[in-house]
């Protein structure tokens, strides 16, 4: 599929959250072939959220708040600190919106039961050895159908394609001075990128 073309087919302003859409199909599709590297992704990632949080969608779920703490992980793992803020700070803005839906439908209170790892959040977004590990135990222990949990971090973006939280550990117990991640993004994905960019602008 040309991801350009499909976003010629979106005309209305109100639908311009279509084109997060298509980048995220295009994210998994390559992902899976092999056909762009880890940051390549993430870059891509960045533009699908903005996008799929434009025009009218302002509400937001559980899954959208483990996207930016995953995503706010990430940024730190690859010494990106200003999107590292950015994705902290979506991060508080989206679970304080899904935490007050919850409150409204249960008399003012959150419901009983398990809210994953979403009711500790701000200990997690410091990226810390101990909350890493808990991170890393999850992904390698959890019961991914468990219908008492919400979704886990592993079921959003990176996947298993990055287990950062592992990467951060490593950091963190001196195993590794940093992440080294290759921030080169090909000429066909700029142009893609560059593409998509004029279609949202031309959009508004």
């Amino acid at each position: 599929m040309n991801i350009y073309d499909e976003t010629q087919k979106i005309t209305s302003k109100d639908n311009a959250g279509s084109m997060g859409t298509l980048l995220l199909w295009f994210v998994d599709e390559a992902l899976k072939q092999n056909a762009i590297t880890i940051y390549e992704a993430f870059e891509l990632m960045e533009m699908y959220d903005r996008f799929e949080h434009s025009g009218i969608r302002k509400f937001y779920f559980s899954e959208d708040v483990v996207l930016s703490m995953n995503m706010a992980l990430m940024a730190k793992l690859f010494n990106e600190n200003a999107l590292y803020e950015q994705y902290c700070s979506d991060a508080r803005e989206r679970l304080d919106f899904w935490f007050g839906s919850l409150k409204k439908n249960n008399n003012g209170k959150l419901p009983k039961g398990s809210h994953y790892i979403l009711d500790d959040l701000e200990g997690f977004l410091t990226g810390n050895s101990e909350h890493m590990k808990k991170l890393s135990s999850v992904r390698k222990h959890a019961r991914r159908n468990n219908p008492g949990e919400n979704v886990y971090h592993f079921e959003s973006f990176p996947y298993d394609y990055l287990k950062y939280e592992d990467e951060l550990i490593k950091i963190l117990n001196g195993e590794a001075d940093r992440y080294e991640v290759d921030k080169t993004i090909s000429p066909e994905i700029c142009d893609m990128m560059t593409a998509v960019e004029l279609r949202a602008i031309e959009l508004e």
